[in-house]
């Protein structure tokens, strides 16, 4: 899901907000702009039941990672798509980890288990296609064909209509390959939205040469 998951520092205060009226400090979720109609709502608002900042720091990833799955399951709900919003939710990753400070060691380190774990419940829930290109996008080994698609239309100097035909031509290609991977004989792997949208670094398979009697993301880390 959108926005990320764990690390901190002295003074760092995303995801919180604090009531003026009592002091107590909540933590706030955005939901992604493009679900907010379905799911009724901008954010969502929890109380961390403290006035004390440390601890409401400390306390804020478990709620954090609790709301944005909440949010995750209604917006699979209300698209009918079971992998709906992961390629943004692995580009806020992947700008958590641009933005830890260089000696933060230990936030670096909470981020990455925090992404190992999801990575895992995503492989078992969607199988490991979709759990290696979640990985890569998160980790800046691969992008997604949209991020690619706006950096040159930025600087191509085409027209405003040219580059909305450019863009619907992209998307009637995704839905396509969306539909093929649905229909592959024996089911194939389970690639959803992610799938048309990866660049794999190198150009290689995301799943090749996986081992067995591992969690995933030791496999993907290693």
């Amino acid at each position: 899901m959108g926005g990320v998951i764990l690390g901190g520092w002295p003074g760092d205060k995303r995801y919180l907000t604090q009531k003026v009226q009592h002091g107590v400090w909540y933590v706030t979720v955005d939901v992604p702009r493009p679900y907010q109609a379905a799911l009724g709502r901008k954010r969502v608002l929890r109380s961390l039941k403290t006035r004390d900042l440390k601890t409401a720091q400390s306390l804020r990833w478990s709620a954090v990672a609790e709301i944005k799955a909440e949010v995750q399951r209604s917006v699979e709900a209300a698209t009918g798509h079971p992998d709906a919003n992961l390629t943004a939710w692995a580009l806020e990753v992947r700008e958590e980890l641009r933005s830890v400070p260089a000696k933060a060691h230990d936030t670096r380190e909470m981020v990455e288990e925090a992404l190992s774990a999801r990575v895992d419940e995503i492989a078992s829930r969607l199988g490991p296609e979709t759990a290696m290109q979640v990985h890569q996008i998160a980790t800046g080994k691969a992008d997604p064909i949209t991020l690619q698609l706006d950096r040159y239309l930025d600087n191509s100097g085409l027209t405003a209509r040219t580059k909305a035909d450019v863009r619907t031509a992209v998307a009637e290609f995704e839905d396509w390959c969306q539909r093929r991977s649905k229909n592959r004989p024996g089911g194939g792997a389970k690639v959803g939205h992610l799938g048309p949208r990866m660049r794999p670094a190198g150009g290689r398979s995301p799943s090749g040469g996986l081992m067995r009697g591992r969690r995933f993301s030791e496999r993907v880390s290693a």
